[in-house]
């Protein structure tokens, strides 16, 4: 229980702290091709302001459940904070982990919500980068998360990626 955030029923903070240092590990070890994605919810805020925060909270269960569904058994969802998922990828190379990514943006594109008769678009910007020599936990969370920020610089409701 202490692992898995109530709300969206992944893994939370915590538990992705100790996972990407392990994962960290192996690679350094293994030097099997692994990535790290982190998900963003495209105006999340106006889901809030708008709707409410139960919205908001059906938002949040709902991109969560689809990223479960579009990613393999073996990569793990965490919950990172607010509207922000991380998701670790192992054992993948760049151009698969592209497809991941681009899978879990388009599949939570096509699965809107409906509150009450409205009917609520959800998109979502992901930023991409995979592990490499001399990384660290920071280093490839950071470059994430700068592809991120281009993503939602860019337009928003895209995959992009640092090497």
């Amino acid at each position: 229980k202490a692992m898995i955030d109530p709300l969206t029923q992944v893994f939370n903070r915590g538990t992705y702290n100790m996972e990407i240092d392990q994962m960290m590990k192996k690679f350094k070890r293994y030097k099997n091709p692994a990535a790290l994605i982190i998900i963003d919810i495209d105006h999340f805020k106006i889901f809030n302001d708008d709707y409410g925060h139960k919205v908001g909270d059906d938002v949040l269960a709902l991109v969560a459940s689809v990223i479960k569904g579009a990613v393999r058994d073996t990569d793990m969802v965490f919950r990172y904070g607010g509207e922000e998922f991380v998701v670790l990828l192992d054992k993948i190379d760049l151009k698969n982990a592209l497809t991941v990514a681009e899978k879990v943006r388009a599949q939570i594109e096509s699965h809107p919500l409906t509150n009450n008769s409205t009917v609520l678009n959800v998109t979502v910007s992901i930023g991409l980068s995979c592990f490499k020599e001399g990384d660290t936990e920071t280093s490839i969370f950071e470059r994430a998360d700068k592809a991120l920020y281009q993503g939602k610089q860019n337009g928003r409701n895209r995959v992009e990626q640092l090497l």
